[in-house]
């Protein structure tokens, strides 16, 4: 992705997990997860919807299935430039107009 420069910064990224069901990665909040992998969003979805991910545009690629040495620890993790718009602040992509605050920057910033 950074090779080609389809994508510059990993901020720039949607992340879509796709995790069977009691997976620890379904588990997890999806806001958590985004700040673990430095991304601006992270969509976890059944591992069953996996073939959907064509459907969200702005892909990169296409989705790469994980599979465990037991074939039990299966999942799919595909990657897509962001659709929202930078937060001045934060520069995560989850801004929903150019130039204006995201949600948390905007209440951070109300707090003060």
């Amino acid at each position: 992705m950074y090779v080609d420069k389809a994508i510059g910064s990993s901020l720039e990224t949607d992340v879509w997990i796709y995790a069977p069901e009691g997976s620890v990665l379904r588990s997890l909040p999806a806001d958590q997860l985004a700040e673990l992998f430095i991304v601006s969003n992270v969509y976890v979805h059944p591992f069953e919807d996996h073939e959907k991910f064509a459907e969200q545009g702005n892909i990169v690629g296409k989705p790469t299935l994980y599979v465990g040495e037991n074939g039990d620890d299966k999942f799919a993790v595909g990657v897509a430039r962001a659709k929202q718009h930078k937060c001045p602040r934060c520069w995560k992509y989850i801004s929903v107009s150019e130039d204006s605050l995201c949600t948390p920057c905007d209440k951070v910033v109300a707090s003060l």
